[in-house]
């Protein structure tokens, strides 16, 4: 199966000017006349309040998806972040949280190269009480510093 969620062109012009209802109600049509029965329009969730939208949205885990994405009908098409086109909004579920152990720390270059900005965490293998366990490194990240600020602070500031 293969969900389509926009249609930004069609003959020859461009959709994207176009208001989100429209190019949906469009879509919806190309996809009937396709007659292809593999690709289907993506879901269109409707709710009468926040609490019903947010039933909704709490089975995105179970689909294997990050959240929702909440659509004015009136909405154009945008490229990027653009908060002119109208208003669309990610409403993503929380994120999981985990305790881990961070294992290294390696420090930036160039600019950088007195902070400490990529990071690598461990979990442990096993239960508390075993008898024999390790770390198993699960995870690299990076600070996010920017050259406006350093927004984790060096690794002495966030041990201490």
């Amino acid at each position: 199966m293969n969900l389509a969620y926009v249609l930004l062109e069609w003959k020859g012009q461009g959709w994207r000017n176009q208001p989100q209802a429209r190019r949906r109600s469009q879509l919806e049509q190309v996809i009937v006349r396709s007659n292809n029965p593999v690709l289907l329009a993506s879901p269109l969730l409707t709710g009468n309040d926040w609490f019903d939208l947010a039933r909704q949205r709490e089975a995105s885990r179970s689909l294997g998806v990050e959240g929702m994405m909440l659509k004015a009908r009136e909405a154009l098409y945008g490229v990027g972040r653009t908060k002119d086109m109208g208003v669309w909004w990610k409403w993503k579920v929380d994120p999981f949280s985990i305790d881990a152990v961070l294992i290294y720390a390696q420090r930036g270059h160039g600019r950088r190269a007195s902070l400490y900005s990529d990071y690598t965490f461990a979990v442990w293998d096993g239960p508390p009480d075993a008898r024999e366990r390790s770390l198993v490194p699960f995870a690299k990240a990076y600070s996010g510093l920017t050259d406006e600020a350093d927004h984790l602070g060096t690794l002495q500031d966030l041990l201490s």
